[in-house]
């Protein structure tokens, strides 16, 4: 308590002093002797004894006396020491954090702008693909019998300076679905786009050509296998992969012709009408299995060709209404189941795609009412088998891709009947570690492919299939121009073994894609194939390796 608890001791202490010292005065007893000091001795004891009382319980109180005086006393010299109140001052704010990075370039502009992505894919068309097509006259270094619009024998005229423009014309003339162009290869729907009539699927291949996403090549792409292998995909022709069914009528795909119809575009509900309403696209609406029936009856009954893909749907709709549907669309949903009578009611179907979904199981008469089916895309599914009577009823059929289910194999007969098969894919079978490894020649019966007599292009990439075997071609090989039956070294196996005889049964061959499977092909097995102009083996991953090797440089002469 500092200095003001000693004032207040001694203030009290000379307080009580005081008061015992007055008392002590004023009964002390006479000195004089008299008689009357003498008769009041009694009363003075008295007194003297309530004095003492008295000067008891005032130090018994004195304590406290003390200890309340000193905090009067603290308390009135706070108040008269206290600093004067200062006004609050707002707090300083934290500074903003720092703005986010600059977004990493990957296009000349958004992605919804195609001439801006038509842009980016004509600088990859014209130098990792150099050559492959004339984009001024629409002819090929490799020319197929499916080529059209100028196709083989039209003599090219385009110079080399011309051929960024009419790359970027011709761009602008494919369907662009609202998708980026440049997939992100973590998300799954870029599989959806790796076969199609669209720009997606040829700027897919662009990529692929490139050694993306796994093996960027870099500046020295164009000179890999993996080049001359994707780059017949970016073309107009678009090398059997990123094409659809051409109708007879006009040799256009669905696509091609709701390109062409783009003015004539309507939105009724989630979907757009072109094309006099024939055509209805419905994709990348967030479609699902609660909300698709309403929004279909804004879709008349004589429609042709429905897109309905990148949605999330998990079961096929309803369209028993549209029985004059010729193409249906249905990739990149989330389909996990098939019914048998799905499409009984559209038997004028030409086109059926269910690509890129969940499904496990197809029921073996999911065709049996589409007997105009030309083609059947199935790929990056789950199913384990394929129904030996699949496509009984569909003898017209022209392209078959099961691409990256889980098959192990093809039972005898499947494929039996299908006199107008021109495009057979079947690779890439499994999925995670098991990708590529499940499906082996042990799986092919032999006489399975015998009634394929107008098949033009046979492809099984990255699968085990370590053998081509004589006795599986025949008179029916004599149509047949591409086999691609590339990456089968995918693990440490043996080398991809051509067998004998192979190439003397495939008198029309032009292009054998059979590289990073560890085979060598030497010009003597070829000899009787006069149409062959690609012939790729050796390994894709050879153009990783730095150039020159330090060993070849002789500094002796340096």
């Amino acid at each position: 308590m500092g200095q003001y608890s000693a004032i207040a001791i001694d203030e009290s202490s000379q307080l009580v002093l005081e008061h015992e010292h007055e008392h002590e005065h004023a009964h002390e007893p006479a000195n004089d002797g008299s008689e009357h000091s003498h008769s009041h001795s009694r009363p003075h004891k008295r007194a003297e004894k309530e004095m003492r009382t008295i000067r008891r319980d005032i130090r018994s109180v004195a304590p406290l006396i003390i200890l309340l005086t000193a905090c009067v006393l603290f308390s009135a010299a706070t108040k008269s020491t206290k600093a004067p109140k200062v006004p609050t001052v707002a707090a300083t704010p934290e500074p903003p954090p720092p703005p986010p990075p600059l977004p990493v370039f990957r296009s000349a502009g958004p992605l919804y702008n195609q001439y801006d992505v038509c842009t980016d894919f004509c600088k990859g068309a014209i130098t990792t693909c150099e050559g492959v097509v004339d984009w001024v006259t629409n002819t090929y270094a490799i020319p197929l019998s499916r080529h059209i619009d100028g196709g083989a024998g039209t003599d090219a005229t385009g110079k080399p300076e011309e051929q960024f423009d009419a790359c970027h014309n011709t761009c602008m003339g494919w369907v662009y679905w609202r998708q980026d162009a440049q997939p992100d290869f973590t998300q799954r729907f870029f599989n959806g786009y790796a076969i199609g009539d669209s720009l997606n699927c040829r700027y897919n291949h662009l990529q692929f050509a490139s050694g993306i996403p796994s093996f960027p090549y870099g500046l020295a792409a164009s000179e890999s296998e993996s080049a001359p292998q994707h780059c017949q995909h970016i073309t107009p022709d678009a090398g059997w992969v990123c094409t659809d069914y051409r109708r007879d009528s006009d040799n256009k795909t669905p696509p091609q012709l709701y390109k062409e119809a783009m003015f004539t575009k309507h939105r009724v509900g989630d979907c757009w009408l072109a094309a006099d309403d024939k055509i209805a696209d419905c994709h990348r609406k967030a479609l699902h299995d609660g909300t698709i029936d309403q929004q279909l009856l804004w879709v008349p009954d004589d429609i042709e060709y429905i897109f309905l893909h990148a949605n999330a749907l998990t079961k096929v709709p309803d369209l028993s209404r549209f029985t004059d549907l010729k193409g249906i669309y249905l990739e990149n949903n989330a389909l996990t189941v098939l019914e048998s009578d799905d499409f009984a009611s559209n038997s004028k179907l030409e086109i059926l795609n269910l690509s890129n979904n969940f499904i496990t199981e197809i029921p073996d008469d999911l065709l049996a009412s589409v007997t105009d089916l030309k083609s059947f895309f199935f790929n990056f599914n789950y199913v384990t088998a394929i129904p030996a009577t699949l496509f009984g009823t569909t003898t017209d059929i022209e392209l078959i891709s099961l691409v990256d289910n889980k098959l192990t194999e093809f039972e005898a007969g499947t494929f039996a009947g299908l006199g107008s098969l021109k495009l057979l894919a079947f690779g890439q079978q499994g999925k995670a570690a098991d990708r590529g490894k499940i499906f082996s020649a042990d799986g092919i019966p032999d006489g399975l492919f015998d009634d394929l007599v107008s098949l033009e292009y046979f492809s099984t990439f990255i699968n085990a299939v370590g053998v081509l075997k004589e006795s599986w071609f025949g008179d029916w090989s004599a149509n047949l121009e591409v086999i691609a039956i590339f990456l089968y070294q995918t693990g440490p196996v043996p080398p991809l073994v051509i067998e004998d005889g192979v190439f003397d049964k495939l008198p029309s061959l032009i292009d054998i894609a059979a590289y990073s499977s560890g085979n060598v092909i030497e010009p003597t097995d070829v000899s009787n194939n006069p149409n062959l102009l690609t012939v790729l083996y050796g390994s894709q991953f050879d153009i990783l390796a730095p150039l020159p090797e330090p060993a070849l440089y002789n500094a002796a002469l340096i």
